[in-house]
Protein backbone atom coordinates (compact mmCIF):
# COMPACT_ATOMS: atom_id res chain seq x y z
CA UNK A 1 0.00 0.00 0.00
CA UNK A 2 1.27 3.26 -1.04
CA UNK A 3 2.10 6.18 1.38
CA UNK A 4 -1.23 8.43 -0.52
CA UNK A 5 -3.22 5.23 -0.20
CA UNK A 6 -2.60 4.57 3.90
CA UNK A 7 -3.16 8.56 4.34
CA UNK A 8 -6.30 8.76 2.58
CA UNK A 9 -7.39 5.93 5.17
CA UNK A 10 -6.53 7.59 7.92
CA UNK A 11 -8.35 10.56 7.05
CA UNK A 12 -11.44 8.75 6.24
CA UNK A 13 -11.44 6.60 8.69
CA UNK A 14 -10.65 10.11 11.06
CA UNK A 15 -13.93 11.16 9.31
CA UNK A 16 -15.56 8.39 10.58
CA UNK A 17 -14.75 8.64 13.79
CA UNK A 18 -15.45 11.93 14.45
CA UNK A 19 -19.10 11.38 13.17
CA UNK A 20 -19.53 8.69 15.90
CA UNK A 21 -20.75 10.85 19.15
CA UNK A 22 -20.51 7.68 21.30
CA UNK A 23 -17.74 8.21 23.40
CA UNK A 24 -17.14 4.45 24.29
CA UNK A 25 -15.48 4.59 20.64
CA UNK A 26 -12.46 5.19 23.18
CA UNK A 27 -13.02 2.81 25.42
CA UNK A 28 -11.21 -0.57 25.04
CA UNK A 29 -13.77 -2.66 26.57
CA UNK A 30 -15.66 -1.80 24.30
CA UNK A 31 -16.29 -3.89 21.20
CA UNK A 32 -20.00 -2.88 19.81
CA UNK A 33 -18.54 0.37 17.84
CA UNK A 34 -17.09 -0.40 14.27
CA UNK A 35 -16.14 1.39 11.29
CA UNK A 36 -18.50 0.55 7.80
CA UNK A 37 -15.59 -1.55 7.30
CA UNK A 38 -16.32 -3.61 10.59
CA UNK A 39 -13.10 -2.49 12.25
CA UNK A 40 -13.24 -1.92 15.79
CA UNK A 41 -13.25 2.07 16.18
CA UNK A 42 -11.39 1.25 20.03
CA UNK A 43 -8.62 -0.66 18.37
CA UNK A 44 -8.18 2.42 15.42
CA UNK A 45 -7.98 4.80 17.81
CA UNK A 46 -4.94 3.01 20.37
CA UNK A 47 -3.45 2.20 16.96
CA UNK A 48 -3.41 6.02 16.21
CA UNK A 49 -3.22 7.51 19.61
CA UNK A 50 -0.30 8.89 19.97
CA UNK A 51 -0.55 10.47 16.17
CA UNK A 52 -4.49 11.70 16.99
CA UNK A 53 -3.06 13.69 20.43
CA UNK A 54 0.36 15.36 19.05
CA UNK A 55 -1.48 16.32 15.54
CA UNK A 56 -2.16 20.19 15.01
CA UNK A 57 -4.30 19.28 12.37
CA UNK A 58 -8.06 20.55 12.90
CA UNK A 59 -9.71 17.11 12.80
CA UNK A 60 -7.34 15.61 15.16
CA UNK A 61 -8.11 18.73 17.41
CA UNK A 62 -11.70 18.04 17.32
CA UNK A 63 -11.05 14.13 18.62
CA UNK A 64 -8.91 15.18 21.38
CA UNK A 65 -11.23 17.19 22.92
CA UNK A 66 -14.30 14.43 22.38
CA UNK A 67 -11.17 12.54 24.40
CA UNK A 68 -10.95 15.13 27.16
CA UNK A 69 -14.47 14.33 27.41
CA UNK A 70 -13.86 10.44 28.75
Amino acid sequence: MSLESSERKFVFKLDEFLQEQNLDKFNSNKKNLKFRDGSLMNAWFNNNKKEILESTDEKCKEVQEQHKKV
